[in-house]
């Protein structure tokens, strides 16, 4: 099955076909996108160091983020209509491309060019004394101490994104001999650098579309640059789409002309992406994809030779989504969707091999792809657990996935603890309460605050994972407590329109409205199909802020507060919103007498769908009724005994801490032993209509 194929085999050959050159595996330029998407904790991140780390010795290949830039254009926005003409990300990419491999050099004088133009201000100039000053911004460059002047400032402007930035003037000249060239042979230099200019200034006049050689249509290139700069430091999206558009297509035909020299068995340069839902980031991405389609209808040159790869907790593929104009189609865009038809059984890197090949038209036949990241395989959640105990990997197994729902950085932590101290695969209730050392997504305001003890505090694991789900929200910013607060208030709802309902409840200064990501986001909400009125929340996030909201204090939001509103805000002919709310607030009398009428009067087929979906979510409360308990309220072997024995124990089967072999055995009979009595006598009893 597609959900069964390991994106940690596919991926590593999915990368080198998507990197290598065309003379490997005939594979043509350009090359897709790939979007990594998965919600926060999926391993995206790490993915993409496991890409670098096989990839930096062999081409060019970095990961990039604007993170940083993100942060300080947030805070700086002094005056609204301009902006900072520099795009950070832009900068950071050509920087990083001025580093030194054998075997490689990047020629990149149009991306020079344009930043030369965008950091000269020509505003309220006439057009001749704008074209003056553009001809002596571009001559005072060929010399190349001015020249690493400014390539020094562009380094300094993007230190915090790049590890080790390359010298700068390996744009052109070795740093070390820029000075003695300056000095020695000034004329020549000067010649032949302001020809290298003026070759990558004409580009701007046609910039690959076709009209080169059609001057009814071609602009006059130092107009072009001109317009840049002045709309550089406009705020109007639209104009930025432009802006971006034409430093995109400078990159893209530096790359190729860079490339091209190299010959066929060259590959890709390699552009690692993450954090991809930042604005800059998701700019970058659709710009990239705007450029390609508008120079292949062009037809003019050949193909770019950048490979990109970024990550998404769901707004950068749901923006490509927008950009193309149609509805989402998963299917379309998945990988192991499109591998599934193709899938070979068997594991390994020669069986990742052949199914990638044999996929390979359809997967170069779209722009981009989607890599779903929805955590381990059955096969490697095993080999994991065997190799902890290996006579117990079923039982670890099976445990830490009713836990984690197969959640990549839940699963690892988990086994980590486990391997630790081998108890905790049988106590759920004891790992989730470990601890575990806190990182960068542990709220802001105990990580901002040193005096205060909680900044000291390491938190539980189960703490530690509630962050890490708001953490992949918002990739900008660290998680506040605000919001990881609405996260567990949400945890109640069922699904996407009541989590909607509730939020009133939330700090409206940190979640505004239904907008904000924690209501939007793809990855945190999912369903198959997409559809908003059964989108439900991942699993193990929604059963971590069940576990807090239980615990929650304060008669306004807590555990009833919480569940009397949804109650209340629900439709009064929605019976099983109705009834899981008031199962929740412990009306149990009411539930067992409402099931028991409609036990009568529905088929044994629609009686079970209604109580599979009212007693889906497992009950992690202290005051979860006790099946002994719940039963003794009504005579034995009767209808409502045997509906109050489902009421308790299917529930508390669901709970991922229940994990004792003999109680999950008794629960199981006591569940069959109700099922047999109360399904038609014509129908034989199936459980998996109700319980795991």
């Amino acid at each position: 099955m597609a959900d069964e194929i390991s994106l940690r085999e596919i991926l590593p050959v999915l990368v080198e076909r998507l990197t290598e050159s065309p003379h490997d595996h005939n594979q043509l330029r350009p090359r897709p996108v790939l979007v990594l998407e998965g919600c926060g904790g999926s391993g995206r991140t790490g993915l993409l160091l496991d890409i670098l780390d096989e990839w930096k010795n062999r081409t060019y290949a970095e990961r990039l983020t604007s993170r940083e830039w993100e942060l300080a254009d947030r805070e700086s926005r002094i005056d609204p209509e301009e902006r900072d003409p520099l795009r950070p990300l832009m900068v950071a990419i050509m920087v990083w491309l001025g580093k030194r491999l054998p075997g490689f050099r990047l020629n990149r004088m149009r991306m020079l060019v344009a930043h030369i133009a965008i950091g000269t201000d020509f505003r309220g100039m006439a057009l001749d004394d704008q074209l003056r000053l553009l001809n002596a911004e571009l001559d005072k460059y060929c010399d190349p101490q001015q020249l690493r002047g400014l390539l020094d400032g562009l380094a300094r402007f993007v230190a915090a994104a790049i590890p080790n930035p390359p010298p700068p003037l390996n744009i052109v000249l070795d740093a070390a001999k820029a000075e003695w060239i300056s000095g020695a042979v000034p004329v020549l230099v000067r010649k032949g650098m302001r020809r290298r200019l003026d070759h990558a200034v004409k580009w701007f006049g046609h910039r690959d579309l076709g009209t080169s050689h059609d001057l009814s249509i071609r602009s006059i290139p130092e107009h072009v640059l001109i317009d840049l700069s002045n709309h550089a430091r406009q705020r109007d999206p639209v104009v930025q789409r432009g802006v971006d558009d034409m430093l995109t297509g400078a990159l893209l035909a530096d790359l190729r002309e860079s490339v091209t020299r190299l010959g066929s068995r060259t590959p890709n340069i390699l552009l690692l992406l993450d954090d991809g839902d930042l604005p800059m980031a998701t700019a970058f991405t659709q710009s990239l994809l705007r450029v390609r389609e508008l120079v292949a209808a062009a037809g003019a040159v050949a193909a770019d030779p950048l490979t990109l790869v970024t990550t998404s907790s769901g707004a950068l593929t749901a923006a490509l989504y927008e950009q193309s104009g149609g509805e989402p189609d998963w299917a379309h865009t998945e990988v192991r969707t499109i591998l599934a038809p193709d899938n070979a059984s068997g594991h390994g890197s020669r069986w990742a091999r052949t199914v990638v090949d044999r996929a390979a038209p359809a997967l170069a036949a779209r722009p981009w792809l989607r890599a779903e990241l929805t955590g381990f395989t059955k096969n490697e959640l095993l080999l994991r657990a065997g190799a902890i105990a290996p006579f117990h990997a079923q039982t670890i197994a099976s445990n830490l996935e009713r836990l984690a729902h197969r959640h990549h950085e839940a699963t690892e932590l988990s086994l980590q603890k486990i391997s630790a101290d081998h108890r905790l695969w049988r106590d759920i209730e004891a790992l989730l309460s470990s601890r575990v050392q806190p990182d960068g997504r542990v709220p802001a305001q105990k990580r901002d605050s040193a005096d205060d003890p909680a900044h000291r505090h390491v938190p539980t694991l189960e703490r530690h994972l509630l962050q890490v789900f708001a953490a992949g929200l918002d990739p900008a910013t660290r998680p506040t407590e605000e919001l990881i607060d609405a996260l567990v208030t949400i945890s109640a709802a069922r699904n996407l329109p009541e989590a909607r309902s509730l939020l009133g409840l939330h700090n409206r200064d940190v979640i505004g409205d239904v907008q904000h990501p924690l209501y939007t986001s793809s990855t945190l909400w999912t369903t198959h199909p997409p559809d908003e009125a059964t989108a439900r929340m991942h699993p193990l996030a929604r059963y971590l802020g069940l576990r807090a909201l239980a615990v929650r204090t304060g008669p306004e939001r807590d555990w009833n507060a919480v569940f009397e509103l949804l109650r209340e805000r629900c439709d009064r002919n929605d019976t099983v919103a109705r009834l899981s709310c008031d199962r929740m607030l412990r009306r149990h009398i009411e539930v067992v007498g409402e099931l028991a009428e409609l036990h009568t009067r529905l088929s044994w087929q629609n009686w079970t769908a209604l109580v599979s979906e009212i007693l889906a979510t497992p009950d992690p409360h202290a005051r979860a009724p006790r099946v002994e308990a719940l039963r003794g309220l009504y005579p034995e072997d009767t209808r409502e005994w045997h509906i109050a024995t489902l009421l308790a124990a299917v529930p508390s089967c669901r709970n991922p801490c229940m994990t004792d072999d003999a109680t999950r055995d008794r629960l199981d009979h006591q569940i069959g032993r109700a099922e047999t009595f109360l399904a038609d006598p014509d129908t034989v009893p199936s459980r998996i209509r109700i319980w795991c």
